[in-house]
């Protein structure tokens, strides 16, 4: 339950979304682990009208009926009024938008237009004359070079991001050391829930991008396979299914503080070992 992804809300045009407030309420009994995960979403209007909220889908495996079953919110439609700056408070109970024309609405000033000077024009085509134009063909081809310098780069991102399996592989160790590093914050507070929860993530999500295994196809026996088609070496496969297996059975038996030290330095020794294969 803990690794049930936020679903994501298709905002109207015209919302500012902010980060969904995510409550766990977990609770781990000799049968498993159950509760509720409250999401709480806020995004404020910043202009009247009439808008549609359409629906969120939830998708999730039904272990009683061995199927895929996606749930669907209804489509709401709201109508948003707009608000005076005269009465903010007002407006945000009655579900109104502040106004915030003040900020956008544009003031013709008196000094905003100003009269030409002509008087300097033919001082000015003069000094115009002086310049020496035997490198002014380096505004336009400087620009060029750049220009086209950045659309190489830009091909390339674009080439390199529409490759998920490689972006997932090249964000791997990175996506684990930030793991290990709350990992190591728990183990400090003594926060052995948090604890055994971020080692576990490290260590599974860092093989599913680094092998490019699907979450739905991640177990030990097929990152075991792979490690083995790409040559790795038993003892480094054996390390992998201790560190897995020593993390998952760890959270639901009692554990001591050099336990999980060890724990710690296993799977950090592990990621390290496998950045240096060629995998």
């Amino acid at each position: 339950m803990k690794l049930l992804k936020t679903p994501s809300i298709d905002w109207p045009e015209g919302f500012e979304p902010y980060d969904p407030k995510v409550t766990n309420n977990f609770k781990t009994t000799t049968s498993g682990v159950s509760g509720t995960k409250s999401i709480e979403y806020l995004a404020i209007p910043r202009s009247a009208g009439n808008y549609t909220i359409p629906p969120v889908h939830f998708s999730y495996f039904d272990i009683e009926d061995k199927a895929y079953k996606t749930l669907s919110t209804p489509e709401y439609t709201i109508h948003v009024k707009r608000g005076t700056s005269s009465a903010q408070s007002e407006a945000a109970g009655e579900g109104q938008v502040i106004s915030y024309t003040h900020k956008e609405d544009i003031k013709q000033l008196g000094t905003d237009i100003r009269y030409i000077d002509t008087k300097e024009m033919g001082n000015q085509k003069s000094r115009i004359k002086g310049i020496n134009y035997q490198y002014a063909w380096l505004w336009y081809a400087v620009p060029l070079m750049l220009a086209l310098m950045l659309l190489v780069v830009l091909r390339k991102q674009i080439k390199e991001n529409a490759d998920i399996n490689r972006v997932r592989y090249k964000r791997a160790n990175k996506v684990a050391k930030k793991r290990l590093k709350a990992a190591d914050a728990a183990l400090k507070a003594n926060d052995k829930d948090h604890f055994y929860e971020e080692i576990e993530r490290a260590a599974w999500t860092y093989l599913s991008d680094r092998l490019s295994i699907p979450t739905a196809d991640l177990n030990k026996e097929n990152i075991t396979s792979i490690l083995r088609q790409k040559g790795v070496n038993e003892t480094l496969i054996n390390d992998v299914k201790n560190v897995l297996s020593t993390a998952e059975f760890a959270r639901y038996a009692p554990s001591t503080d050099h336990a999980m030290e060890d724990l710690y330095r296993d799977t950090t020794n592990l990621i390290n070992n496998l950045e240096n294969e060629k995998i």
